[in-house]
């Protein structure tokens, strides 16, 4: 059937059948609420617009937003005691009276007695001062919370979480061995130190942003959408768009540095991904990417021609398996609960590619899911990664994350995105990473150090890994005849895109 559109913001599309469903709509967005086919395909073609969720993806929810709000609680940056109206104003009025406490406290410290009478080392006072601005400023330091921040996002258990607040102890009393103060002394300078820098709860304002930063770029394997309503379901979807998009972007959104931590803005960070953030040095755009939300029937495929932009989020019982390839002028982005792969062999084109697989592979061990981007990968199984960049431009990573393994593939070298306020992806897998360049460089991957066994490959280059909050386990028994296999280092990464 043919359908008109006025394009009117309110209108949605509703068709229920047994068997096969084919609309055409000859002019306009096709603005979907809900298409069902019990027993068939379904095929939608917009042709001179794109296809929309009409209900602007309220049904679709980021199983990882709650989460993060709690991890964020954890680390104090925000708290459940403070309304959004009034939270600036008590930090501040919070910070004011913690400093003075340990003003109080760093004269006690200070003060002796003699035959009764306590005597003030007004000097001793200015010292402990100058030590926590000194303590502050300290690159070690600051390097060892940022790693406490990652280590803390990333961490599964709460031996992981008592084990990364180990190592940011253990930084502290190196910091201070040999310095002559006590151990009263030293917490009373670091609690000093670490408040005097902060704009919220204790942390600096660099800090809080590099977790939310973090956060957003690193997610935990198995990151879905849950999509409760779908507006399309069916046994072979197919979603038509030669002149347009396959969803949309909402409207940007501003949120200044200072404001980051309020509850609203947290809310919206929380649940946004990768793709829907723009940085710079004085706050971030969010332009969140509205999906089309699918129920694909098992054993089904799906065809996604979208000319500016393909988002698509099918339900947890769900898997995409793409035919036809997929040659956008934008963002891809999908999120599936069974697992993403390429029914034909062809590939996926496009700029910057989000893939999310919940409990499913992201392609297949005998089957890579082969792509040619000119963008950033970043790409989250529970269970393997399975991808090959093809072409002459090399693998963009800003991040991956793999319950079980990540093997990654590209024809002309593999390296980490470094773009403001996200260059501090990396490869987090369960069991194996796996790298191989053809041609070209393995440069700078970041890989957090989970125990996976990692191997590096790149014939023709180079090879450098940097690993994140420990030691990289080398698989030894991994061919190679090039003595630049690996050269781990560990620089401090630092938020805002500086080294």
């Amino acid at each position: 059937s043919s359908v008109t559109s006025s394009n009117l913001k309110n209108s949605s599309l509703t068709v229920t059948a047994k068997k096969d469903i084919n609309i055409l709509q000859t002019e306009g967005d096709m603005r979907v609420g809900r298409i069902e086919s019990k027993e068939g395909d379904v095929t939608l073609e917009a042709k001179n617009g794109s296809i929309v969720d009409a209900n602007g993806g309220v049904d679709t929810i980021d199983s990882s937003a709650e989460e993060r709000i709690a991890r964020w609680k954890e680390l104090g940056m925000i708290s459940d005691a403070d309304s959004d109206d009034s939270r600036t104003a008590a930090a501040k009025a919070s910070k004011e009276r913690k400093l003075s406490a340990i003003e109080g406290r760093f004269k006690q410290l200070a003060a002796t007695e003699n035959n009764g009478v306590l005597t003030l080392n007004a000097s001793r006072v200015e010292a402990y001062k100058s030590a926590a601005a000194a303590y502050a400023k300290d690159a070690g330091m600051v390097k060892a919370k940022q790693e406490y921040i990652s280590a803390m996002q990333a961490a599964t258990t709460d031996a992981e979480k008592d084990a990364a607040r180990a190592r940011l102890q253990a930084a502290k009393d190196a910091y201070f061995k040999g310095k002559g103060f006590s151990a009263d002394e030293q917490k009373a300078i670091i609690d000093y130190g670490d408040l005097s820098v902060s704009d919220n709860y204790g942390w600096s304002r660099n800090e809080l942003l590099y977790a939310v930063q973090n956060g957003i770029v690193n997610s935990k394997p198995g990151l879905i959408d849950i999509v409760n309503t779908p507006n399309v379901s069916g046994k072979n979807i197919r979603l038509l768009t030669p002149n347009g998009g396959i969803g949309y972007n909402e409207a940007e959104k501003y949120i200044k540095n200072e404001d980051i931590t309020k509850e609203e803005n947290m809310k919206l960070l929380a649940s946004a991904k990768a793709g829907d953030l723009t940085w710079d040095k004085d706050g971030v755009t969010v332009r969140r990417q509205v999906p089309v939300t699918l129920d694909v029937a098992e054993g089904g495929t799906v065809q996604l021609n979208g000319k500016t932009n393909v988002y698509v989020s099918a339900t947890a019982d769900s898997a995409l398996n793409i035919k036809g390839g997929i040659d956008t002028d934008g963002d891809i982005r999908f999120s599936a609960g069974k697992g993403i792969s390429i029914a034909d062999g062809t590939m996926i084109r496009g700029r910057n590619l989000t893939l999310m697989s919940g409990a499913g592979d992201i392609g297949a061990s005998n089957k890579f899911l082969e792509m040619m981007v000119n963008g950033w990968l970043m790409a989250n199984s529970g269970n393997s990664i399975y991808v090959h960049q093809n072409g002459n431009m090399p693998l963009t990573l800003l991040s991956a994350a793999a319950g079980m393994d990540a093997y990654l593939r590209a024809d002309n070298g593999i390296r980490m995105y470094n773009g403001y306020g996200m260059d501090m992806g990396y490869i987090n897998a369960g069991r194996t990473v796996d790298l191989y360049t053809k041609k070209g460089d393995i440069e700078g991957i970041r890989i957090l150090a989970t125990g996976a066994w990692v191997n590096a490959k790149a014939p023709a280059g180079k090879v450098s890994l940097v690993n994140v909050g420990g030691e990289l386990k080398l698989d030894p028994n991994y061919p190679t005849d090039d003595e630049d296999l690996v050269q781990p280092v560990k620089p401090a990464i630092n938020p805002n895109g500086k080294k």
